[in-house]
C-alpha cells in the first residue's frame, strides 16, 4: 500500500483495491514505536480522519518530546566497534588501527566535526582515550539542543531556538581558553585551545623535553588549563605562557 508523507510523522493512505483510505500515524519516540489508523469512513471523511490524526500525532509528541541533541549522539549504534559513540577506528590497507577518530555536531547547527589522535604517537590505548575525551568535550554543549531528524520538521520557534544555541556556543567559544588538543612535536609543543587560538613552545624554552627522546616526551596528560609529564614531574601551565605577542596572529582574543 502506498503512503504519502503529510507531516511529522503523519502519513495518507489509498488502496482502491480494497477500497481503504485515510491516515496513518508512525513515530518513534526513544525507540518505542507509536501507530494508529484513522480511516475516513470511521471518522466522517476525509478533513475529520486528518483532524484526528494530528490531535493523537500531537498528544503522543507532547508526551513524548524528541531526544536531546546530547542524548541522541550517546545512543549506541549497532555498527559501532568502539565501544563509545561518535569514536571509531581507521585502519590501513592491512586492517591495523592507525588512528582513533572523535566525531561529533556542534550546538545548533549540523555541522560535523572531527578530530583523529594517530596511534603511532601516542599508543593504541592512549589515542583512543584522548579520543573519547576530545568527543566529550565536543558534545557537551549540547544539553539543551533538541533533536531533530530533518530539516523540514523543524518549526519557526524550533529553528529560532536553534539558532540561539549557536550563537551562545560561538560567544562562549571565543572566550575559552581551555585546551582541546596537544600535539608534541621533535621541535616544539603545540597548544590548541578551544577558542580557536594556538600556541607553539619550542624545546629551547623548555629545556626538561629538550633533552629527553621522543616517547618520554609523548608521555604527556592533557587537563583544561595545563598538560603535565609524570615521568619528568614536569608542568606547563597554560595561563602562564599566554602573552598575545606567542599566539598565531589570526587567533589572537582577549585573554582573560
Amino acid at each position: 500500500m502506498p503512503f504519502t508523507r503529510i507531516d511529522t510523522g503523519l502519513y495518507r493512505f489509498d488502496n482502491e483495491e480494497k477500497s481503504e483510505h485515510g491516515y496513518v500515524v508512525n513515530l518513534s519516540r526513544q525507540g518505542v514505536q507509536h501507530v494508529c489508523r484513522f480511516a475516513d469512513g470511521v471518522h466522517g471523511g476525509k478533513r475529520a480522519a486528518l483532524e484526528a490524526a494530528r490531535a493523537w500525532r500531537d498528544e503522543i509528541i507532547a508526551r513524548h518530546p524528541h531526544h536531546s541533541r546530547h542524548d541522541y549522539v550517546q545512543i549506541l549504534r549497532r555498527n559501532n566497534t568502539s565501544g563509545t559513540p561518535g569514536v571509531s577506528a581507521r585502519k590501513d590497507a592491512d586492517g591495523d588501527i592507525t588512528h582513533w577518530v572523535a566525531h561529533w555536531l556542534m550546538p545548533g547547527s549540523d555541522r560535523k566535526h572531527s578530530r583523529k589522535f594517530s596511534v603511532s604517537q601516542y599508543g593504541p590505548a592512549r589515542a583512543k582515550q584522548l579520543a573519547i575525551r576530545a568527543r566529550e568535550a565536543g558534545i557537551s554543549g549540547l544539553v539543551d539542543d533538541p533533536w531533530v531528524r530533518r530539516e523540514s520538521d523543524r518549526d519557526p520557534a524550533l529553528a529560532a531556538h536553534r539558532r540561539k544555541l549557536a550563537e551562545a556556543a560561538r560567544a562562549a567559544r571565543a572566550n575559552d581558553w581551555r585546551l582541546a588538543r596537544v600535539q608534541v612535536s621533535r621541535l616544539a609543543v603545540s597548544l590548541h585551545f578551544i577558542c580557536g587560538a594556538a600556541l607553539k613552545i619550542p624545546f629551547a624554552l623548555v629545556p626538561a623535553l629538550r633533552a629527553v627522546n621522543q616517547r618520554t616526551r609523548s608521555a604527556w596528560e592533557m587537563h583544561e588549563h595545563e598538560v603535565v609529564w609524570p615521568a619528568l614531574k614536569l608542568t606547563i601551565y597554560t595561563r602562564t605562557w599566554l602573552a598575545p605577542g606567542l599566539l598565531k596572529p589570526a587567533a589572537k582574543r582577549n585573554i582573560p
